[in-house]
């Protein structure tokens, strides 16, 4: 099989060996380019809204986008307040396995609760979750590496659902 390239006639077997040179070469530059750099710090904000919630959805791998149908359809997929036939509520904390950086007396970690009933057939359902991270202490130090003092960052995000 032949394949004309502008004016000229390139056997098929010359293409797929180009394409396929290319697409390994892609792969050596990608993860060489992917180094970080301190241009990156501070470019990524929210990252702990990526955190799973529910311990029924987590323990499946996290497929509440197709299984939602209680208060945890708020984090996973709205639409799934419409399957509601009751009220539905949940709490959870999610511990870190690592412990604050000042005394271990904070509890770092990711707290969610929601809620969620249906109002009527014809209106649908409504809900509300709250979501909070809490990182811990954390020493503040100076450029010489001197402890000034903790800082205890938290992360806060409130959601309504229709």
């Amino acid at each position: 099989m032949e394949t004309k390239i502008g004016n000229k006639m390139v056997s098929g077997k010359l293409v797929v060996s180009l394409m396929i040179g290319a697409a390994l070469m892609s792969l050596g530059i990608s993860p060489a380019s992917a180094a970080f750099s301190d241009k990156d710090a501070g470019t990524r904000g929210a990252q702990f809204l990526k955190l799973p919630v529910g311990a029924k959805y987590i323990g499946m791998g996290e497929v509440g986008t197709a299984t939602a149908d209680d208060a945890n359809a708020i984090y996973y997929n709205v639409a799934g307040l419409a399957r509601l036939t009751k009220k539905s509520g949940e709490y959870m904390f999610g511990g870190l396995f690592l412990k604050d950086k000042v005394d271990g007396e904070s509890d770092p970690g990711l707290h969610w609760v929601s809620f969620a009933m249906p109002i009527s057939e014809s209106i649908g359902s409504v809900g509300l979750a709250l979501q909070y991270f809490s990182y811990g202490d954390i020493n503040k130090t100076d450029i010489r590496a001197s402890k000034t003092g903790t800082f205890a960052p938290t992360d806060l995000a409130f959601n309504l659902a229709y």
